[in-house]
């Protein structure tokens, strides 16, 4: 929904202005890139039944919640994630908030709920991790697309924590990576595997620094073919690529991501003995009700 269009001025200052807002208090990237489209379609949903000028209600918002529930996926067809309606939900009460602070502008509505309907994923075998290891080529982006899996797969980082991940922030001596910016804004130390140090260890002195221009002053550890911090989807397609060349059907059809594969070294753990408290400390999860769904997939093995 990123090419709606607003015909109301303020609305349009006022968006700019919010994702300014969210850069300058340290929101992620993530959020400073999706709050403001999510917000955008709310406002245009807004002047559709002609309430500008926020003229905004409880019964507003509920019909624009009916509206999403109804509305489809536009890339999938299917209907919206719980996750989306979420996300959403979050991103037009950061709104409401930045316009009490900085206009003086108080919205008070009560919110739907939405209910969770949790979908179990399905999460790679070892082997078919293995498998996705062993489809890297040797030379530099093929020991890119290693240390992705490393920190996707090995270290179960979000997508974002390992795009904003600096070169200075993974300790190859103590075997730890340090997330300094997350999704729930709370910093941890993910521990390496003997393995995953050699992996980045030869990512970093024979891959990454050839990717760097030369006098380059890049600290961003995963970079692009241009020397630059990669973009949210370049790891994205690198790992599509692997799945494709794996040319394994069963691989295909789990219609994997790098979720997917945060999910997937979660249950591994699980199944290895560790416990769900530090399964939860290992991904960053605030509560236990995050990390419960393992216990689940274990089954799906």
């Amino acid at each position: 929904m990123k090419k709606l269009d607003l015909t109301n001025p303020t609305y349009k200052q006022h968006l700019k202005e919010f994702k300014a807002w969210l850069q300058t208090l340290g929101y992620s990237q993530g959020t400073v890139c999706t709050s403001p489209y999510a917000v955008k379609e709310f406002l245009h949903f807004s002047e559709g039944i002609k309430q500008n000028n926020y003229t905004i209600t409880t019964e507003t918002i509920k019909t624009y919640f009916d509206y999403l529930s109804t509305r489809k996926n536009q890339r999938t067809g299917g209907g919206l994630s719980y996750a989306y309606l979420e996300k959403h939900r979050a991103s037009i009460k950061l709104f409401f908030e930045f316009l009490r602070q900085t206009h003086k502008i108080h919205i008070n509505v009560t919110f739907p709920y939405i209910e969770k309907q949790r979908k179990i994923p399905q999460i790679l075998t070892t082997k078919e991790v293995e498998l996705l290891f062993k489809t890297c080529t040797d030379d530099m982006y093929g020991k890119r697309n290693k240390a992705m899996l490393t920190l996707y797969y090995g270290c179960g980082l979000r997508k974002i924590e390992a795009i904003a991940l600096n070169v200075e922030e993974v300790d190859l001596n103590r075997r730890l990576v340090f997330i300094q910016k997350s999704k729930t804004h709370r910093q941890r130390y993910v521990p390496i595997s003997k393995r995953g140090v050699k992996i980045l260890e030869d990512y970093l002195y024979s891959a990454r620094e050839f990717l760097l221009p030369k006098n380059s002053n890049e600290s961003a550890f995963l970079v692009s073919s241009q020397g630059n911090r990669m973009s949210s989807e370049l790891p994205v397609h690198a790992l599509k690529n692997l799945i494709e060349k794996t040319e394994s059907q069963t691989i295909k059809q789990k219609q994997i991501s790098l979720h997917i594969l945060r999910h997937s070294i979660a249950t591994h753990l699980l199944q290895k003995g560790m416990s769900l408290e530090n399964i939860a400390i290992f991904l960053g999860h605030r509560t236990l009700d995050s990390t419960q769904i393992y216990t689940h997939l274990i089954t799906t093995l």
